[in-house]
């Protein structure tokens, strides 16, 4: 269901999909159990990230984030991102951004990330 997500949902009358949006909350990103398979990793729209001291995580998260911003680019907004002190603090990521956004990066969801 996860990777059908967009074709389901279709309305009665024979009207196109709907589809189904999906949120996936895990502690770890990758593992050897209970972590996000790359088939779906690969067909995320939006990446919402706390704090991670897995270095090796983050860099692999970056270099799969590599088809729509660079690695650099979003280590860069990353370090910038969590150089605020609440513990809370949250980069989202939105791989398929509106025309009328600023950035495909937020702090919080609610805060544009234009300039580093």
């Amino acid at each position: 269901m996860a990777l059908k997500h967009r074709h389901l949902g279709a309305m009665p009358g024979d009207e196109a999909s709907l589809g189904i949006s999906f949120f996936i909350a895990v502690q770890s990103y990758t593992s050897t159990g209970g972590s996000v398979p790359r088939s779906i990793r690969n067909n995320i729209n939006c990446l919402a990230l706390w704090r991670s001291k897995n270095i090796k995580e983050l860099k692999l998260i970056s270099e799969e984030m590599a088809g729509s911003v660079s690695p650099e680019t979003f280590m860069e907004v990353y370090d910038f991102i969590m150089e605020d002190e609440n513990p809370h603090t949250t980069m989202f990521v939105d791989l398929h951004k509106k025309p009328n956004h600023p950035s495909s990066f937020r702090k919080n969801y609610t805060e544009f990330v234009v300039d580093v």
